[in-house]
């Protein structure tokens, strides 16, 4: 709602720069209102959105903060599988570089075995927690692992671990003993 006599001039901002109607921007003015409305924001898009009302009088600006939230960045690499045994395993990554404008919530980590496409969650990890331990694997066994970032928004791209790995039991049978 915009008041002022003469009728004001009204003009839309993102930042500093003028935002005009296009196939994204809807801007609708009257004498005494102006509503501006923006179709498929992006994250790129968190800003500050402002209005200004001008006349021969003077002028009034209103801003605004945006926070354009969307499903996190995957999250950073390496992922790093430390620890392997004939059943378990320790895998730890680092945060994604942004968070989608909302704070991650968990991590998902799912395993697959061999060159499989049938990936299961195997583990999750609460905030700020970045590790998990894997249990439930089968000995001699080749498995990949990724982990997913999820936000009040929706689940990252995977980060995938760069290398397989293959359980092992780090005991070894004893051999034959050897001659007095």
């Amino acid at each position: 709602k915009v008041q002022g006599e003469p009728i004001t001039d009204k003009a839309w901002f993102w930042g500093r720069r003028e935002i005009k109607n296009s196939n994204s921007v809807i801007i609708d003015n009257s004498d005494y209102a102006s509503k501006c409305a923006v179709v498929d924001l992006e994250r790129a898009d968190t800003g500050t959105f402002s209005f200004r009302a001008e006349n021969a009088h003077g002028s009034a600006e209103v801003s605004i903060e945006v926070n354009v939230m969307v499903p996190p960045q995957k999250p950073k690499g390496p992922m790093r599988i430390e620890n392997v045994n004939a059943d378990s395993c320790e895998a730890s990554w680092n945060r994604p570089e942004d968070d989608g404008g909302s704070p991650i919530l968990y991590y998902i980590v799912e395993k697959v075995q061999g060159n499989g496409e049938s990936w299961m969650p195997c583990g999750r990890a609460s905030v700020p927690q970045q590790e998990v331990v894997i249990k439930g694997l089968t000995q001699d066994k080749e498995y990949r692992l990724r982990v997913i970032a999820v936000n009040a928004m929706g689940e990252s791209e995977p980060l995938l671990c760069v290398d397989s790995f293959i359980t092992e039991n780090p005991f070894q049978t004893p051999g034959a003993p050897g001659q007095p």
